[in-house]
């Protein structure tokens, strides 16, 4: 959220980890609004939201990021989500 890189946590080394390099959009704030609406109650949830010329625009909503095989992450860091993850916490609501 503070669009601070985390090189140690990928398996990647180049320039495109720096949260520099695209400027932060002036309506950022609304973005993440919309994505926490859309994902609510959900354990996984990608929302891709474009920001064009101040306007946004949906693209699409991933419910597994890669299929569950997400292996520009370092194993660390991958065990590291993992231990926050409780399906527990995502009960089923019955009909």
């Amino acid at each position: 959220m503070n669009r601070n890189a985390h090189p140690e946590f990928s398996v990647f080394k180049s320039d495109y980890l720096r949260g520099d390099i695209i400027p932060k959009p002036k309506n950022f704030d609304k973005m993440v609004e919309i994505a926490e609406k859309q994902s609510k109650g959900l354990p996984e949830l990608r929302v891709d939201l474009y920001n064009i010329d101040g306007k946004i625009y949906f693209g699409e909503l991933t419910f597994t990021s890669q299929g569950g095989f997400m292996d520009f992450y370092t194993p660390e860091f991958n065990k590291m989500l993992g231990e926050k993850f409780s399906i527990k916490d995502f009960p089923l609501k019955k009909k």
